[in-house]
């Protein structure tokens, strides 16, 4: 499997506790004027993937990490590879491939597609998304809220946080995704993290193709840090 990791992204996230590496840009000798933003999909879809080349999973994951003795908290972004299948029976089907994304928190998680899907149209596609029950006997849908990319729709990105404390209406839900697929519930809210077990989506393209894949989310338990050993007296 192959990844790839960079850090930081708050894009619809809560800010992870404790420190966190930032990129600072190079200063340059004069402003000028600002870039015009590119919201064409392949624009939308370079903010959140690495590029519109592949299938990916995407996630943004906390991770927390023994340095020198102390607990350190990052949060990263990290892709996935994936080869998804075009065909299968549903969200069961044991030939639909996962990858494995695994965090303290898994902030939010999503996909990458290529550019050679949904060609020539690059209208909005149609995601759903189940959750497996441990055993493996069940699929239970799951509500999400797009939060990435921020400029627009795209057929080639997308990264979602979800939505618990609600009720899911079993239809698609669309990546504009502000609580669609569930029904309007003042108790209904984002949850801090994906919660643990086998996701599978399933991508729709406008132009009839389907597309099954998916992610084993592991949520690992916070590190320890070891205590302070006393100084030895002189």
């Amino acid at each position: 499997m192959l990844a790839a990791v960079l850090k930081p992204w708050t894009w619809g996230v809560p800010a992870a506790s404790g420190p966190i590496a930032r990129l600072r840009p190079a200063p340059t000798a004069s402003p000028g004027p600002r870039p015009t933003e590119d919201r064409s999909p392949e624009g939308l879809a370079a903010a959140v993937c690495l590029g519109t080349d592949a299938w990916r999973i995407a996630s943004v994951e906390t991770w927390r990490l023994i340095v020198a003795g102390h607990v350190e908290v990052q949060q990263v972004r990290v892709w996935r590879a994936i080869s998804p299948i075009d065909t299968a029976s549903g969200p069961l089907d044991p030939g639909i491939p996962r990858v494995v994304v695994a965090g303290t928190q898994v902030d939010a998680l999503g996909w990458c597609a290529p550019d050679t899907v949904n060609r020539p149209s690059v209208a909005p596609v149609v995601v759903t998304a189940w959750r497996l029950t441990d055993d493996g006997a069940r699929a239970d849908a799951i509500s999400v809220r797009r939060v990435a990319p921020t400029g627009g729709e795209t057929a080639f990105a997308a990264l979602y946080r979800e939505v618990i404390g609600c009720t899911f209406d079993a239809a698609g839900f669309g990546q504009q995704g502000s609580g669609a697929g569930c029904s309007t519930s003042a108790g209904s809210r984002l949850a801090p993290t994906w919660a643990a077990g086998q996701v599978v989506f399933r991508y729709a393209s406008a132009d009839g193709e389907t597309w099954w894949f998916g992610a084993d989310v592991e949520i690992l338990p916070p590190p320890t840090a070891p205590p302070l050993q006393a100084s030895p007296g002189p």
